[in-house]
């Protein structure tokens, strides 16, 4: 049986169900996941980690997870999560991540 709504998921969420997307697969990025939230938050000038959970729509405490590596969160995820939450392009994260 199935926890998606008879319509399927929400369309802004169909990368989290495994739904097929119209953006082409992501190639392999080595991504640390505590950089690539630090660097979010210069980006978007936020003041730290709960600023940053609002912004994603977490609590806290998934942040401080992924930062001390407690929660698992590919690269690809990592992206696609920051992409539909700040509006930036997948290019533009992906080329902050390898910059830095």
């Amino acid at each position: 049986m199935s926890n998606t709504p008879k319509d399927g998921p929400l369309p802004a969420l169909q990368f989290l169900a495994g739904e097929p997307s119209e953006q082409e697969p992501l190639p392999s990025v080595a991504i640390d996941p505590g950089r690539m939230l630090d660097i979010l938050i210069a980006r978007l000038r936020l003041s730290g980690d709960a600023a940053l959970a609002q912004l994603l729509e977490v609590t806290p405490t998934i942040i401080r997870m992924i930062r001390e590596e407690k929660l698992a969160v590919s690269p690809s995820m990592l992206l696609r999560w920051a992409h539909a939450a700040t509006g930036l392009s997948m290019e533009e994260l992906r080329e902050l991540a390898k910059n830095r």
